[in-house]
């Protein structure tokens, strides 16, 4: 039974038949080719990367849950839930709070420096 060309140039591509378009018998034709097919899972976010880095953006403009699960590929409920779960807020409140405290101190002791100097 002669072979389409279409499935010919197929098989031939796959090593089933030989140059000639006749079926080979050699056992190497018909042993299937194993492929390592590596599946990308999605991997976890790193969720203590997302929180320092929520936490720690203190900026006028600080950046939104919404705009973090964006940049994040993260379901924003889910993300939403995380953060109070974990406090997240008020987290960034004392973060905000302890900075300034030593924004203070350090302009403080820049001004006593000074004074101390100036004596």
């Amino acid at each position: 039974m002669p072979i389409s060309l279409t499935s010919q140039k197929e098989l031939s591509a796959h090593g089933k038949i030989g140059g000639n378009g006749n079926a080979t018998d050699n056992k190497k034709c018909n042993v299937a080719k194993k492929k390592s097919v590596s599946i990308k899972k999605k991997s976890q976010p790193s969720w203590i990367k997302i929180e320092q880095e929520y936490i720690s953006d203190v900026s006028r403009k600080p950046i939104t849950l919404e705009r973090m699960a964006n940049k994040y590929d993260i379901k924003f409920q889910t993300l939403a839930n995380y953060s109070m779960e974990n406090a997240w807020s008020e987290k960034r409140k004392n973060y905000k709070k302890t900075m300034n405290e030593k924004a203070m101190e350090k302009a403080i002791d820049k001004l006593s420096d000074r004074e101390a100097r100036t004596t």
